[in-house]
């Protein structure tokens, strides 16, 4: 009787073990498929006109989207407390120096809310590329909650081409990406190739 008993209890716990497991496993999918979903809705489309904006440099200069039309200009969002976007600007700054010009120009974005800080930031590390201060309503906008965000917004004022955080490569293939701009290498074929891409 005892022995019956036990394998009844062995055999409840395992129906009950496996259940659970099923039941998570389920869970875990639907988590997983809310977050992608999530991850799509929060990432702006290439193609679509970039949003309007109006923001100040460091030196109080106004700044709008609508100042570069007629020219690509590459737009970074980042933060001088994010290791990442650190390695990034570094690179912005060489290229901004390299590759400014009439066909491309650059603007970086800073999410710090210390503005002291982030012009000790600038002036310590000698950095000239131009630096705006942003607003919520940018950031939200531009669906940038996650940093270092970089666009790239054509003559027309679409997105042609974006990217959210930081990988190994990706400065290889934004410096490929920025020299075919200013080269005036397939240009016109820039934008369907980036779009098949991303």
């Amino acid at each position: 009787m005892l022995k019956n008993w036990l394998v009844c209890l062995a055999v409840v716990l395992g129906a009950i073990v496996i259940g659970t497991l099923v039941f998570q496993d389920e869970n875990l999918k639907d988590i997983k498929t809310e977050r992608e979903n999530e991850e799509k809705e929060s990432i702006l489309e290439l193609g679509v006109l970039a949003p309007e904006f109006q923001l100040t440099t460091l030196g109080e200069e106004k700044r709008s989207l609508l100042d570069y039309r007629g020219r690509f200009l590459l737009i970074n969002f980042w933060a001088t407390w994010c290791s990442a976007c650190n390695e990034e600007i570094k690179y912005l700054q060489k290229a901004y120096q390299d590759m400014d010009s009439e066909k491309l120009s650059f603007l970086t974005i800073s999410l710090d809310h210390n503005r002291r800080a982030l012009e000790y930031f600038i002036q310590k590390n000698g950095y000239t590329v131009p630096v705006l201060y942003s607003q919520q309503k940018v950031i939200d906008d531009y669906r940038c909650h996650i940093i270092p965000a970089t666009y790239l917004i054509d003559p027309a004022g679409k997105i042609v081409y974006r990217k959210l955080g930081f990988k190994k490569g990706d400065i290889a293939e934004l410096d490929r990406t920025l020299k075919t701009i200013v080269e005036g290498k397939n240009l016109i074929h820039l934008s369907t190739a980036l779009k098949q891409k991303f």
